[in-house]
């Protein structure tokens, strides 16, 4: 019996870690990728909800090898990557090409999803921009233009010419923002982007692309442009994995909590591994309110010289401060503060109380 828990227990973390985009690295197609621009209804699980032609690579065509019509690139992983524009006059409009996945099941209400996928900007590329966004749906959405207007032709539902039905005007849609620095983004070579979202238990579909017209896109000049102006990124390993749900313990702004878990060693500032699952969580719960600042307050008992425990209880609290930095969190909206032993929550006459005493504190403000 013990056992067959054990093995209940193992398929279930297995089941909730699976990858819910289908045919995550575009390896599966019904012809292969024989003519640029054959994505649509040739990529499994897969098509183009506009009328722009997005491109499959792979390496088992001679035509379109490592190297192709925008520049040189190998797959991240297995034969074959995706390409579209995300930035063009051509044909003189606001012409964009995206890809849509039909994921395996729907997002869970309040449940929390790691989103990762690797993108490389083509090294012909004139320009480059960092206006990409993932767009969840609960419908299949799809226009009959080639412009950047999925979501401004009227909302009828309407058969199109690639297969797509237009959004419903019951369909909801959620627009994810991508963290990804631009000096990133000019390596011309894979990056991974990554992030965690709390689902609202509609998302069936993403769509991703730039779903913003030229005159709203930020761009920059990369070489002389003798030619139309254009930014291309490969795309490639597509995950959506479920990771959790969302705590229940809300922290309520301007109250004072104390961290149960985040330890340090004796007169050292540095986290230890047991500290990160709860500041993991404050972390998400900061990022998925962006109205909550944060101010973090170190303290430690009264052993010891006050300057160095003034210093000490400075650099636990930068520490913590740090950890939410490289989460994620914006440096401005982090504070941290350091008062020694001057503020003792009971009295330092037991080793049990002088341990109560050291501590790190934090308080959540509203912007």
């Amino acid at each position: 019996m013990k056992y067959i828990l054990v093995v209940i227990l193992l398929f279930v973390n297995l089941l909730s870690a699976q990858n819910l985009v289908k045919n995550a690295g575009f390896e599966s197609s019904k012809k292969g990728p024989w003519t640029y621009g054959d994505f649509h209804n040739n990529v499994l699980f897969w098509n183009s909800p506009s009328l722009g032609t997005p491109d499959l690579f792979s390496t088992d065509s001679k035509k379109m090898n490592t190297v192709n019509y925008r520049g040189t690139q190998k797959p991240k992983n297995g034969s074959m990557y995706a390409g579209i524009y995300t930035y063009t006059i051509k044909e003189k409009s606001d012409y964009r090409e995206y890809i849509q996945n039909e994921l395996k099941q729907t997002l869970k209400k309040k449940h929390i999803y790691k989103i990762e996928f690797y993108l490389s900007l083509a090294e012909t590329s004139t320009h480059i921009s960092k206006d990409i966004q993932l767009v969840f749906s609960s419908k299949i959405i799809g226009t009959t233009v080639k412009a950047s207007a999925l979501f401004t032709e009227p909302t009828t539902p309407k058969k199109l010419t690639h297969g797509c039905i237009k959004l419903k005007e019951e369909g909801q849609t959620q627009t994810v923002l991508l963290p990804f620095p631009e000096q990133t983004l000019l390596s011309y070579d894979w990056i991974k982007v990554e992030l965690e979202y709390e689902a609202l238990g509609f998302e069936s579909l993403f769509t991703i692309g730039n779903f913003k017209t030229n005159e709203n896109t930020t761009v920059k000049p990369l070489k002389r442009v003798d030619v139309n102006p254009f930014t291309y990124f490969y795309l490639d390993d597509f995950s959506i994995t479920e990771i959790g749900v969302v705590p229940e313990n809300i922290f309520q702004p301007e109250k004072t909590y104390t961290f149960k878990n985040v330890l340090f060693d004796f007169d050292k500032a540095v986290l230890l591994e047991p500290s990160i699952e709860e500041l993991d969580k404050l972390a998400f719960h900061l990022k998925t309110n962006n109205n909550l600042n944060i101010e973090i307050y170190g303290h430690t008992d009264n052993d010891g010289l006050d300057s160095r425990n003034k210093e000490l209880s400075l650099q636990r609290a930068k520490a913590v401060a740090d950890y939410l930095i490289y989460k994620g969190l914006e440096k401005s909206k982090i504070k941290w503060f350091g008062f020694g032993a001057d503020q003792p929550v009971v009295e330092n006459n037991t080793e049990e109380n002088r341990a109560i005493n050291r501590r790190v504190d934090f308080k959540l403000i509203e912007n």
